[in-house]
């Protein structure tokens, strides 16, 4: 099986091989796929968590979703581009390097009225058949051994851009399921969202889930466009 190692500060490529595992180390970030970044340079404390958190308990060979409003997600900004971050943490009973795998990752959103859950949106579905596990701490592999203790240990990051055109906003509810492999060796894993704190951004709950333009550029946009065309009818004109 062909491996890919996560050893660059940021990948720019997803792996060209099927069924590669990812390997997600605590000096890097994967893509993986569609703009989610996975994050394994995050060594956030658990004490800032929000608590209940989003999934509590993900075990060996199990599935477990949970839902949150999306102004409960606090917001990180990236090479310029805003990303809404949820975090895991490995619970790492007996010390760090214990190994996880996760097999799926599925991220929906619901209107704030779709109080049944009836009508997903499927925002993103991490593709495994293609891109294999997602591996954190495998200590056959010293490259992706980054044991963090009593911290997160991978943020996914997932940009505003997603959203574009969905009209949701943070009032909206943004849905994780996960599922966890059979070779995980530690507690039950915890996904969480920060706390409110200093310096923690998020929605508020009317503000869109999409960026919003800068008006700079928008009135650059509309200066480019109308340029043009004054070029174009003077140009028939002659």
């Amino acid at each position: 099986m062909f491996r890919i190692f996560a050893i660059a500060a940021i990948a720019v490529c997803m792996p060209a091989f099927a069924n590669a595992d990812l390997f997600i180390s605590g000096t890097s970030s994967t893509p993986l796929g569609g703009g989610i970044i996975a994050n394994g340079t995050d060594t956030t404390s658990a004490s800032l968590y929000r608590t209940p958190e989003l999934i509590k308990d993900l075990d060996n060979s199990e599935t477990d979703l949970g839902r949150t409003a999306l102004s409960n997600i606090d917001l990180v900004t990236i090479m310029g581009v805003q990303h809404f971050r949820i975090f895991l943490d490995q619970q790492e009973t007996g010390g760090g390097g214990k190994k996880l795998s996760l097999t799926d990752l599925v991220i929906k959103i619901y209107d704030v009225t779709d109080v049944t859950f009836s009508n997903p949106h499927l925002l993103w579905d991490y593709n495994q058949a293609t891109n294999g596990s997602i591996v954190l701490n495998d200590s056959s592999q010293p490259a992706t051994d980054s044991p963090l203790g009593n911290g997160t240990d991978m943020a996914i990051l997932i940009p505003r851009s997603m959203f574009a055109g969905t009209g949701f906003r943070g009032k909206d509810i943004l849905e994780l399921m996960a599922t966890e492999g059979s070779d995980g060796d530690n507690g039950g894993e915890e996904f969480a969202s920060r706390k409110v704190g200093a310096g923690i951004v998020f929605l508020d709950p009317n503000q869109m889930a999409a960026p919003v333009p800068e008006p700079g550029s928008t009135f650059l946009t509309i200066t480019a466009t109308t340029l043009a065309f004054a070029l174009l009818r003077r140009r028939k004109s002659r």
